[in-house]
């Protein structure tokens, strides 16, 4: 083993997704990474293992084989600058693949324990992993944004959406209330466990991943199916010229409410599917005692598609 050299925080910037890190956070990784080299054909870590280390590979090939047969995406290879356990270490699960070097490998290794004190000095680490959660709650909430007259006459609010400081304000707390209520899902779940521990947050709120991509689907079919149906005439008319014999194209709003309906439900129903198989929870045991912890997930996904449903399908 020898001392990771400090020019190589450089490297880890332009290279690797930790260069999102701040120089002084990268500068304390590299003081506690060490450098190593594998052989061909050897094995780094194998499934169904706590993670020992943080690998980051520099240069050479690795390969990751599952016995998980469900999920043949952890079968994949790994080229310079992948990480290796990041997730692993971060929400404190078991290897699911078995890692090997299919060529001679340099790797940069960072022992757990190590990982954890830094993560504990640093907690910006950690949030490396949540932007992309971060992010998923505003797509979320712009289902809601986007919807705001609507919304209002659903709820029976009597706001004044010309006026500035109205719109902003229940502009601030349409983008909040969607995301409480997925806080607020998970925080019932950790009290009412039904037996079993619920999943580290991060990992459980990527269930929510087809309706929020459904919700702003349904939002664009109106805008997809009618107006672009006009674009013809209206590009040309733009320009002063006369564009009334091009074909317009437009769905008939029956159909496109049927189709943001049957969006919606589909992606009600992915998410309950995707959430089980992320907390490792077949479909087939929805009602033993294991999957009732993820009732309240359930719930509030169900929830949030039924709202929905009545400010955006006519």
């Amino acid at each position: 083993m020898m001392s990771f050299p400090p020019e190589t925080v450089i490297w880890l910037q332009e290279r690797t997704p930790l260069g999102i890190l701040s120089s002084a956070v990268l500068d304390a990784i590299a003081q506690v990474m060490e450098s190593t080299f594998l052989p061909a054909e050897s094995t780094l870590v194998s499934e169904g293992t706590s993670p020992e280390a943080l690998y980051i590979l520099q240069q050479g090939q690795l390969e990751s084989k599952t016995s998980n047969k469900n999920n043949p995406a952890l079968a994949c290879g790994f080229l310079p600058g992948a990480i290796v356990q990041l997730k692993e270490l971060l929400l404190d699960e078991l290897t699911p693949s078995t890692i090997t070097t299919l060529t001679e490998c340099h790797l940069w290794v960072m022992s757990a324990t190590n990982f954890r004190s830094l993560v504990a000095q640093y907690p910006e680490i950690a949030q490396a992993h949540s932007y992309e959660v971060a992010l998923l709650f505003l797509l979320l909430g712009g289902v809601y944004l986007h919807r705001l007259p609507e919304l209002q006459s659903w709820l029976g609010l009597q706001i004044d959406l010309t006026s500035f400081w109205q719109h902003l304000g229940f502009s601030l707390l349409v983008l909040l209330i969607p995301t409480a209520i997925v806080f607020v899902a998970y925080g019932l779940m950790q009290l009412t466990q039904f037996g079993r521990k619920p999943r580290p947050f991060l990992e459980l709120t990527y269930g929510y991943l087809p309706l929020v991509l459904g919700g702003n689907l349904a939002h664009y079919l109106r805008l997809g199916l009618g107006e672009a149906g006009r674009i013809l005439p209206v590009t040309l008319a733009t320009f002063g010229l006369n564009g009334e014999q091009l074909p317009i194209l437009v769905a008939h709003p029956a159909v496109i409410d049927f189709l943001q309906g049957t969006t919606l439900i589909l992606s009600v129903l992915f998410t309950v599917i995707l959430t089980q198989k992320i907390a490792r929870q077949p479909m087939r045991s929805a009602c033993s005692s294991a999957s009732l912890s993820l009732f309240w997930q359930h719930l509030a996904a169900i929830g949030l598609g039924v709202s929905m449903w009545a400010i955006i399908v006519s």
